[in-house]
């Protein structure tokens, strides 16, 4: 997950300007963090209405901002992890190129490196299944995705020559298990958003304007959010998923 849309300390000190820009960073990236609490809380005021899943509202509103954290530490190297990659860190589909012949997909080559990272195969893993794959693609073939990426990631090792022992596909697996935070994390940031069409929600800019979100009325913005969350497909898709994120221990956090 791309969490770190603007470094705040990029930015040299000194100049007026400079430090204006900074200040710009650090208070936009309070208000994106902002957002993204707010829609847990979201999340959990709506299923307190829902009879399936009402049970789990006061564990998501509990969650709320540990989540995040959770998330940053996933997002930093861990020792103890059972495999170690260098992540592309920003791995969904508009960061592809697709080369076909006669129609058939052949080749895919990732660009726009600037969020990578050292740590767990998970976060590739899971931002690609959760910004690359429909909802059906990812529930009917998770476990296919996970072992190509298995089999795609020995290829390379065994490329380039690697000397150790390489990983297995049961430790990608408990990576996957071990990360699963991110997966809540994104289930109820991101996919809301892919469930509508966002233009619905949100008036998007003119042909070639910038598109800025106004974080001056956060109250506002979440009216707005909350028809997302009360989309058929969503909801059908946060009924099923809830209940397992719970089961995995993904909704508890100490």
């Amino acid at each position: 997950m791309a969490c770190c849309i603007y470094d705040p300390y990029r930015y040299a000190s000194g100049d007026e300007n400079s430090q204006q820009r900074r200040l710009h960073a650090v208070r936009r990236k309070s208000s994106i963090l902002q957002m993204w609490q707010s829609n847990v809380a979201l999340l959990s005021s709506i299923v307190k209405d829902m009879p399936a899943l009402e049970q789990f509202s006061e564990r998501i509103a509990n969650v709320k901002e540990k989540i995040f954290k959770r998330a940053s530490a996933i997002y930093s190297y861990d020792p103890t992890s059972y495999v170690h990659v260098l992540n592309h860190g920003d791995c969904h589909f508009k960061n592809m190129m697709f080369k076909r012949t006669d129609g058939k997909l052949d080749d895919i080559m990732l660009l726009d490196f600037q969020l990578s990272v050292w740590g767990t195969p998970a976060i590739d893993l899971i931002y690609a299944m959760y910004n690359s794959v429909s909802i059906n693609t990812r529930e009917q073939h998770r476990d296919e995705l996970i072992n190509f990426y298995y089999e795609e990631l020995i290829e390379c090792l065994k490329k380039f020559g690697y000397l150790r022992k390489f990983p297995t596909l049961l430790e990608i697996n408990l990576e996957m298990l071990k990360c699963g935070h991110l997966e809540f994390l994104l289930a109820a940031t991101f996919v809301p958003f892919m469930c509508v069409d966002i233009s619905e929600v949100i008036e998007m800019p003119k042909e070639g304007e910038g598109f800025e979100m106004d974080f001056a009325d956060l109250d506002k913005m979440m009216d707005s959010f909350k028809q997302c969350f009360l989309t058929p497909v969503y909801v059908e898709y946060i009924t099923k998923n809830l209940p397992k994120f719970a089961h995995k221990g993904l909704i508890d956090l100490e």
